[in-house]
């Protein structure tokens, strides 16, 4: 979708984000509003060996579209709320989509003793996840924390990122 200049004050120009902004209002409302996807016992997903322990994921859709990682909030929760839409069925037509339980959490194995979980390494768990399975690029979608986790990994791995987006708690709040 094609975004357009507008005059602003003092001769300047901005882009008009408006058509973006909707999209995005109706993607996330969707999120919300749309009936379950999935039992909460209907999973089927994997684990792998990560740098601080096995990581559960569960991996849906297929096609040639870049593939979309969901990045859950928390930290403490895991990805099972995520399920709360069918809009992940309608993306995974043309793409995988990919849910995993951070470092600690929901089926991935839980914290040792002692055992380090800074941001970090929640970064390095996500590339991780990445190479796993073979992903040159991906989408990372982040609610509130795993927003927050998203755009850390961006920065620090921005090649492998294709785009991104943040729900949730704004910046600075």
């Amino acid at each position: 979708m094609p975004m357009s200049v507008l005059p602003s004050v003092g001769g300047s120009s901005r882009i008009n984000t408006r058509p973006f902004n909707f999209c995005l209002f109706l993607f996330v409302a969707a999120f919300f509003v749309v009936a379950p996807a999935h039992a909460p016992g209907a999973e089927s997903g994997n684990t792998f060996d990560g740098p601080g322990g096995k990581i559960y994921y569960e991996l849906i859709g297929s096609g040639n579209a870049i593939p979309l990682v969901l990045v859950n909030g928390g930290p403490g929760l895991d990805h099972l709320y995520l399920h709360t839409s069918t809009a992940w069925d309608v993306l995974a037509r043309s793409r995988r989509v990919i849910f995993y339980d951070q470092r600690g959490n929901g089926r991935s194995s839980p914290l040792k003793e002692g055992q380090s979980c800074t941001l970090a390494d929640q970064i390095d768990d996500l590339d991780a996840l990445r190479a796993h399975l073979g992903l040159e690029k991906m989408i990372l979608l982040g609610s509130s924390w795993g927003g927050y986790l998203s755009m850390a990994y961006a920065a620090r791995h921005a090649e492998r990122v294709a785009g991104g987006a943040k729900v949730g708690r704004k910046i600075g709040s």
